[in-house]
């Protein structure tokens, strides 16, 4: 259900960004994979980003949108993890 909530908050434009990062901190598996990414060399942030809102900040609206509806979509697909590989070209390209 908590990720159908959150499907569902990605959905609202303007993206409230309270709310997302609300449910995203009760996602242990999508908070680890958005915290890795945002610490990620591919940001080159200077310093570690240890909170879910800075850390959607830095990825910024339409990049999580896409990130978090992939990560959710391969669980939803046969229960396996995120890929990280994926995570970062789905980034890469909300960069350009």
């Amino acid at each position: 259900m908590l990720r159908l909530d959150i499907l569902k908050a990605l959905q609202q434009h303007p993206l409230n960004m309270s709310k997302v990062s609300q449910l995203v901190k009760r996602d242990g598996p999508l908070t680890y994979q958005l915290l890795r990414l945002v610490n990620s060399p591919l940001w080159g942030m200077r310093q570690n980003v240890e909170s879910i809102e800075v850390a959607l900040v830095a990825v910024g609206e339409n990049a999580f949108r896409r990130i978090a509806t992939l990560a959710i979509a391969s669980e939803f697909n046969g229960d396996q993890p995120p890929n990280y590989c994926l995570w970062l070209s789905c980034a890469d390209e909300s960069a350009k």
